[in-house]
């Protein structure tokens, strides 16, 4: 059933699959494991994500003007690139909090400058993408706070940004996803800043739970992302494996999911993390929160971003993110003039 599968993806999956087996290698024999230090598996899995995506036909579209900022978190200072789009304001906003299974990722990976830029053109939307401090130097809580933390600074200096403070949207992919998920639900406890719409892409709202669900068995190797690197990630955020068990950590746990803004989830077909992200869909459209759902053929977890824009689904993917949060928080009357 596995070959069939594998047999019925796009061609420019089945390459990257083999892409992402390199990667992997390339990256576990720079870390820890291959005797390395996390900092340099970090290099190492940036260098890479640049040539897969150099080679798929990717590259920076500057339609945004582009200012880099500090954002003051407790115990320090964390990085925040925000792209401003063409016109005058105030403009809606997305906090953009991107992914790499709590341990990877940043501000400065190809995959999320280019797309930061395409949202902020093509919304249009003033985009602020945050570097959360990584584990496993710093554990949970650490990055969700830096993530709220962002949430507050954005709203604080929403004059200064040219940001309309009651239409500012959260997003993020895959631990992106759950972080995003996470700070609603922490801004709705706090009463923190309104939050108009949230985004979550390929996300993973139970992290306590991640190898269980069906999808995480039936796509455990072989697919890209691994379960087993699921469930090394969640070993490397928490201090106490019991901390996963924290709804903030997990937000699918939470005993009480009302009040969220309206959140738009999109899964993939191959991801270990798609019936994850599909159960917390569910959860929240029974928990009264306005909610939609899409799954997307022929995709494996990450699969648009590393082949945007060289790959016509991965194109429709990106469409469609910027369909639901222009939808969600553009004024009618300012959408005609984003570009196409």
């Amino acid at each position: 059933m596995e070959g069939e599968a594998k047999q019925e993806l796009a061609p420019e999956v089945q390459a990257l699959l083999g892409k992402i087996e390199v990667m992997l290698e390339r990256v576990n024999a720079a870390g820890p494991a291959g005797g390395g230090t996390f900092e340099q598996m970090r290099a190492a899995a940036l260098a890479a994500t640049e040539e897969i995506y150099l080679a798929a036909g990717g590259g920076e579209r500057l339609l945004s003007d582009v200012s880099e900022h500090s954002i003051p978190v407790e115990g320090g200072e964390i990085a925040a690139r925000v792209y401003t789009p063409a016109g005058d304001g105030p403009f809606p906003a997305v906090l953009q909090i991107h992914g790499g299974a709590w341990v990877m990722g940043s501000i400065e990976w190809p995959t999320f400058r280019a797309f930061a830029d395409q949202l902020a053109a093509r919304i249009p939307a003033v985009v602020v993408a945050i570097d959360y401090r990584l584990a496993p130097e710093f554990q949970f809580p650490v990055g969700l706070e830096d993530c709220y933390a962002a949430l507050g600074w954005l709203a604080d200096k929403a004059a200064e940004l040219a940001v309309d403070p009651d239409r500012i949207a959260v997003a993020g992919d895959s631990a992106g996803g759950n972080l995003a998920a996470a700070v609603a639900l922490l801004s709705r406890d706090r009463g923190g800043p309104p939050i108009a719409s949230l985004l979550l892409e390929i996300p993973a709202p139970d992290h306590a739970h991640v190898e269980e669900f069906t999808s995480a068995r039936e796509f455990a190797t072989g697919w890209g992302l691994e379960t087993e690197g699921l469930v090394l990630g969640r070993d490397l955020y928490f201090a106490d494996r019991r901390d996963a068990e924290n709804p903030y950590a997990s937000p699918a746990l939470a005993p009480d999911l009302s009040g969220l803004p309206p959140t738009h989830v999109m899964t993939a077909e191959y991801d270990p993390l798609r019936d994850n992200g599909e159960a917390f869909a569910w959860q929240l459209e029974e928990a009264g929160v306005a909610t939609s759902l899409s799954r997307k053929a022929g995709h494996i977890h990450g699969s648009a971003l590393l082949l945007h824009p060289g790959w016509e689904g991965a194109r429709q993917w990106r469409d469609e993110v910027v369909e639901v949060l222009r939808a969600a928080i553009v004024a009618p009357s300012r959408v005609p003039g984003a570009p196409a």
